[in-house]
């Protein structure tokens, strides 16, 4: 018993590890389709890929995609966000004219750093490379309106803090409308309440709308626009079911008069 036992599990794990070598496989095919822009592949791999992300992932990306203006440029981090935004993009049609740089293939590809900055009549010449190099390129260069998901590490743009405004799940550079932006997020978010019940795996993800709903909250008290009753305690719904009520408690007093 114990030998068909072991058959059994060798044969299980292996049957794992093929699996795992051919979505490896499946990722690497995908980021070189991005790099070379081969959007006839794209399409056929992103097919491929959407059932290993959950329904619940992609909606987060698809309310990313909805929150932004057309023709604009997005930047991302890795695989792990611009893979599901490009998927939603070229399977589901939304908002199919946002441009998604990811910071990780720049840092990759020669050909991605010099295809891309081309695009936007940007310097491709470097003394030396870093997200944080590629980044302040495309901000300071680039005339399309940009924005920076909230997925990718703030101390890559920990210079440009000042410049760069949370409207979402995302932040604008040189925002000139933060608070009718913020506005029409929070009346977007109202099915997150309805959502969060089944998110398992994602809620770190989702946890990436509290600080736009805080912003919003906290703009509300300086007297932009007219209080809503109902932000303190969605906020705090959310709070908790993220695991977050502490630090949130305290930043919601702080901004309370």
């Amino acid at each position: 018993m114990r030998y068909i036992f072991i058959i059994i599990f060798s044969v299980f794990s292996a049957q794992l590890k093929a699996q795992d070598n051919n979505l490896s496989k499946l990722k690497l095919d995908f980021e070189l389709a991005i790099v070379n822009s081969d959007e006839a592949l794209i399409k056929t791999l992103a097919k491929q890929l959407k059932p290993n992300y959950s329904k619940y992932k992609l909606i987060y990306y698809k309310e990313l995609l909805n929150s932004l203006p057309s023709k604009s440029v997005l930047i991302t981090n890795g695989k792990d966000d611009t893979f599901p935004i490009i998927i939603t993009q070229v399977i589901n049609g939304i908002n199919p004219t946002v441009d998604v740089i990811s910071l990780n293939l720049l840092n990759k590809y020669p050909k991605y750093v010099e295809d891309t900055f081309s695009k936007y009549n940007v310097s491709s010449s470097f003394d030396k490379t870093s997200s944080v190099i590629y980044l302040t390129r495309i901000l300071q260069q680039s005339k399309a309106k940009t924005f920076i998901a909230s997925t990718v590490n703030p101390s890559v743009y920990t210079k440009h803090s000042k410049h760069l405004f949370l409207v979402g799940l995302s932040l604008e550079y040189k925002s000139m409308h933060q608070y009718k932006k913020l506005q029409e997020f929070y009346k977007a978010s109202d099915f997150l309440i309805d959502l969060v019940p089944y998110l398992t795996t994602e809620k770190m993800l989702f946890s990436n709308y509290l600080a736009p709903l805080l912003t919003y909250y906290k703009l509300n008290q300086e007297g932009n626009g007219e209080k809503d009753k109902r932000l303190k305690p969605i906020i705090e719904a959310l709070a908790n079911y993220f695991g977050k009520t502490i630090p949130v408690t305290k930043i919601i007093k702080s901004y309370t008069k």
